[in-house]
């Protein structure tokens, strides 16, 4: 789902595609995810998240200080997603609260168990990727916005069916593969393969 979102934004609004990073919080402890504070030292040690988010603000700092029209200067205007992809548990969402508060408007921060916050840059958005929302509270529910997919759509058709709407779009504006000694390819024999793909289609 996150590929084909990453995909569709330079269509959607004209920029370059997101960057993104994927977590699985499952497979992290507590202190792998968002960090610790050394016992004997007392010294603040990064866990994954808080490095994904310091990298973000660093790269929109330079992408401010660029020339404008410049690559890293257009960086600033790219989206930067944390993609979490895991069930969604109260035991590591529920820190996340106010990270989520003001998402994007450059009011939320990232509490650490240091106590230190770090603040979120505009261009971040956390994606959560889930089978289900069972454990999940309702005050993370309320911050975020719930995409359901059906389980249709996780099945192969719609992907054929996507693929036929595309090679007839092709076909008909004359955009089809030209005409090859070898298969005789025309946009009309483009066209009627559709047509007995889709039919096969049908049948399964």
């Amino acid at each position: 789902v996150a590929r084909a979102l990453q995909a569709a934004v330079p269509h959607l609004r004209g920029s370059s595609s997101p960057s993104f990073a994927v977590v699985c919080p499952r497979t992290l402890s507590h202190e792998e995810l968002y960090g610790a504070v050394h016992a004997s030292s007392g010294e603040a040690v990064d866990g994954v998240l808080p490095r994904l988010l310091r990298r973000a603000f660093d790269d929109t700092s330079i992408a401010r200080a660029a020339v404008p029209g410049t690559s890293a200067a257009r960086s600033l205007e790219q989206q930067r997603w944390i993609l979490f992809d895991d069930e969604v548990d109260p035991e590591w969402a529920d820190l996340l609260h106010p990270a989520l508060d003001g998402l994007g408007d450059g009011h939320s921060a990232l509490c650490l168990p240091s106590e230190e916050r770090i603040n979120v840059p505009r261009s971040v958005r956390f994606l959560f990727e889930a089978s289900h929302l069972r454990h999940a509270c309702p005050a993370w529910v309320s911050r975020v916005s719930v995409l359901r997919l059906s389980r249709a759509a996780e099945e192969w058709q719609p992907l054929v069916a996507s693929w036929l709407k595309r090679t007839r779009l092709a076909s008909a504006q004359g955009e089809a593969t030209k005409a090859d000694a070898s298969d005789g390819s025309t946009p009309a024999f483009m066209s009627e393969r559709c047509d007995i793909l889709e039919r096969c289609v049908r049948t399964v």
